[in-house]
Order: structure tokens, then sequence, then C-alpha cells
């Protein structure tokens, strides 16, 4: 069971319940957060400063006391060197003993998270480049239809301009006819 533990290849805390003290962390723990075991055990989440909003250590240790279990939830915590981290957290209650322990699994979701946000900036990047090509296209399109519209009346005006060339030699034609 040991073995398991330390193998588990997410951040896993046990918490003795009610006082918040760190009673058990695994390697990924470590790793994750950058605390040594021998500097956790026997402290608390605020002793450490993990949560950047204490009020969201609150809710998941209220809803752990009253539900026995939380699902996974998206909480923001912070390592030791200050580095802030988005961290997916499920826990459950152990009884051991007559004691209470919190058993709290953590995944670090933060390039998951960058991963997101970079694809959700390139998507309304990309929305944008097509609103101005629509917008060019559509102001292209207009230019055009009203370059026909001219050319058409310059057809019209050509077609006129011959027909009435053609009448006055015609006239011309006839003048001459009857002059002679």
């Amino acid at each position: 069971l040991a073995l398991t533990f330390e193998l588990i290849p997410e951040a896993v805390i046990v918490v003795d319940m009610p006082g918040g003290e760190f009673v058990e962390v695994n390697r990924h723990w470590e790793v994750t957060f950058g605390w040594p075991k021998s500097e956790t055990i026997g402290r608390g989440a605020l002793d450490l400063d993990l949560w950047v909003d204490p009020a969201d250590r609150d809710r998941a240790r209220e809803a752990i006391q009253r539900d026995g279990s939380v699902p996974m939830r998206a909480y923001r915590m912070r390592r030791r060197d200050g580095r802030e981290l988005d961290v997916e957290m499920a826990g459950r209650v152990l009884e051991d003993g007559g004691r209470r322990f919190a058993v709290w699994i953590l995944r670090d979701v933060t390039g998951q998270r960058a991963a997101e946000r970079r694809i959700r900036e390139l998507n309304s990047e990309l929305e944008e480049r097509v609103r101005q090509r629509t917008s060019n296209l559509e102001r292209a399109n207009a230019e055009l239809e009203e370059t026909l519209r001219q050319l058409e009346r310059a057809h019209e005006s050509l077609v006129r301009s011959e027909k009435l060339a053609a009448l006055g030699a015609l006239v011309a034609g006839i003048a001459h006819e009857l002059n002679t």
C-alpha cells in the first residue's frame, strides 16, 4: 500500500481532521509543490501558503466534513517558490483507529489550462481575421458592383452614341442625295 501511495502519478496528501495538519504526502507532492515531506508533515495548508484564495480551502474543508467526499474541482494553488498552479483536486474521508483523515488527490493542470487559454486566444484571433476578411470582401464586392453599374451605364451611353452617329450619317447621306 505504501508503494502504491508513492507510485500514484498525482500528488496525494493525507490530512488530519479536524486539525488540518498534513500526516502523509507522496513523492509527486514534493515534485509538484516543491515542499519536501520533512517540511510538510505536521504543518497545515495555511502554514505552507498553498491556497491562492484561502476561502477555497475553507469551502473544500467544509464540503469534505459535511459530505465525506469532494468531487474533482478546479482551484488555484501556490508552489513553495510562489508560482501559481491550476489544480484539480478531489478528496474523501478515511477513518482509521477512531481518527478521521482527509485523503486528497491533486492534479496539476497548469499546462493544460495554459494550452486551453492559448487555443481560445487563437480562435478569437482567427474569428477576428475572418471578420476583417469578410468585411474586406464585402467592401470589394460593393466596389465591383459599382464598377459594373458604371460599365453598364457607359455601355448604354456608347450604344446610344453609336445609334446617334449612325442616324447622323444616314441623315447626312439622305441630305446629300437630296442636294444632288
